[in-house]
């Protein structure tokens, strides 16, 4: 066991960041202060996915924290995106009067947010890993009401509802784990993740199925798997763009996450039946379903990317039910997604200031009078749709070959309907919002970091579409073994 003092510090800096936004900064200091804490955070969590990489699981207080190369995967993609959207939210609240005025609170939740999304990740404690997804709720929700107005007020109250009766479902599930545990004959009953899949054959298969049938829909509630969906189209199309951008990118991500630390014990419980991908793929399937049906009827901006968010975390679950190369195609799309949808949510939330509206119906042209940012919609959403050579064609590729591997014939056949028919559907949106003539004359001019964070943003959704890195490729095959076969 190799004790690593990185995972304290790691949840000691959004603390820290935190605590300096209750003080009297100005608005102006308090959004640069987040970028920078948020900046640090990135470094030191590319850092520990460098030592993961090389030594292997990392521990700290006993066996309480940890990091795998799963867990420390994840964290380095949400610590990108949150350093990313911190540094677009000092632009976009910039000339914002009516968010300037609860910078103070938004700064301070939006660091606690981060802390809460890095204690899931890095907490080997299940129960522990419950309450950490718990107070993700509680520190995001009051994100959502940053402008107050009565329809962000109802999101906020419909997430906050609809997830906490989600997260009770997860409690369930973590006292039947608990109850299946003690099967064992162990003196000390463990609650350790690390401790748990080495008794995990032994476990009560019956109770053990059940406890992944409430976590699957506990935390599948807050991950946005249908039919327990319902927040959040009204929350990613009420919230700021910046945690529109983040719930979107790596908190479904997150709360999915903690599916797939039941999955393995489940599946060692059960004698790797195939029961539990059974499960995910039903849900995953019946997740791309959902958006085929709402996508083409949408008119809002943010609720369009809201729904391609319900139907990529479904493409998700299909590939780790699918199992084999799908787990690793899985992971991979999970990467390539949070950075499409984060560079979609932003040049929508550009292009709607731009334009006054977040109706695509009167949003046209946006390539001509939002250059930068309408050709990072243009981008973002082409690549989400799955347009070739953007990264996520290549991960739905896999995907579709892990299905032809295990002779899946009918789920292929459903994914293909759906994804076909959300592309066509998403196709018209994107076309209706990039091209034409605009409306109004008046341009957008981008600064210079807007002009990087685009470009950065571009180059990362289309570069593992062309290759897939070496390194990458291993930190995703080792993260996939954590899962399964």
């Amino acid at each position: 066991m190799i004790n690593n003092y990185l995972i304290p510090v790691l949840l000691i800096i959004p603390l820290i960041a935190a605590s300096l936004s209750l003080l009297k900064f100005s608005d102006k200091v308090l959004f640069h202060l987040t970028s920078v804490f948020c900046g640090i955070e990135m470094i030191l969590s590319l850092i520990q996915l460098r030592i993961v990489y090389i030594n292997g699981e990392q521990f700290f207080a006993g066996k309480l924290f940890f990091t795998d190369m799963l867990s420390s995967f994840q964290m380095t993609i949400v610590s990108i995106v949150f350093f990313a959207a911190s540094v677009y939210g000092t632009g976009y609240f910039a000339n914002d009067t009516a968010a300037l005025k609860h910078s103070r609170r938004y700064s301070a939740l939006w660091n606690l947010f981060l802390f809460t999304m890095v204690l899931v990740l890095s907490s080997n404690n299940m129960g522990m890993l419950w309450v950490a997804i718990e107070a993700t709720t509680l520190a995001s929700a009051f994100l959502i009401m940053t402008y107050g107005e009565p329809s962000s007020i109802e999101a906020m109250w419909k997430y906050l509802l609809i997830c906490s009766v989600g997260i009770a479902f997860g409690l369930i599930g973590t006292m039947l784990l608990s109850a299946a545990s003690r099967v064992t004959g162990s003196m000390e009953p463990s609650l350790l993740w690390t401790d748990l899949r080495t008794t995990a054959s032994m476990f009560d298969k019956g109770i053990m199925l059940a406890a992944f049938i409430f976590v699957l829909i506990g935390f599948g509630t807050k991950a946005g798997l249908a039919p327990m969906h319902t927040w959040l189209p009204d929350a990613h199309s009420q919230a700021p763009t910046p945690v529109s951008a983040v719930f979107s990118a790596v908190m479904l991500n997150s709360a999915f996450y903690c599916v797939l630390r039941y999955l393995p014990l489940t599946e060692s419980a059960l004698g790797e039946t195939g029961q539990t991908r059974g499960l995910l793929l039903f849900f995953g399937l019946l997740s791309i379903c959902t958006a085929m049906v709402f996508i083409p009827a949408q008119k809002d901006i943010k609720r369009f990317l809201a729904y391609s968010s319900i139907e990529h975390i479904g493409i998700i679950v299909v590939g780790i039910g699918l199992g084999g190369i799908g787990v690793v195609a899985a992971l991979l799309h999970t990467f390539n997604h949070s950075f499409a949808k984060m560079l979609s949510f932003f040049s929508a939330g550009k292009i709607s200031h731009t334009f006054g509206t977040k109706d695509m119906g009167r949003i046209q042209g946006a390539l001509k009078t939002n250059r930068y940012w309408g050709a990072g919609f243009f981008a973002g959403t082409l690549a989400l749709i799955g347009t070739a050579p953007f990264a996520i064609f290549t991960s739905e590729l896999q995907i579709f070959r892990a299905g032809f591997n295990s002779g899946r014939y009918g789920i292929l056949a459903l994914l293909l309907i759906g994804t076909v028919t959300i592309f066509i559907a998403a196709l018209k949106h994107i076309m209706g919002v990039s091209l034409g003539k605009p409306g109004s004359n008046e341009k957008h001019k981008p600064e210079l970091g807007e002009k990087l964070l685009v470009v950065s943003c571009i180059l990362i959704a289309l570069i593992p579409g062309l290759f897939v890195p070496g390194f990458l490729w291993n930190i995703l095959t080792k993260a996939a073994l954590i899962i399964g076969k």
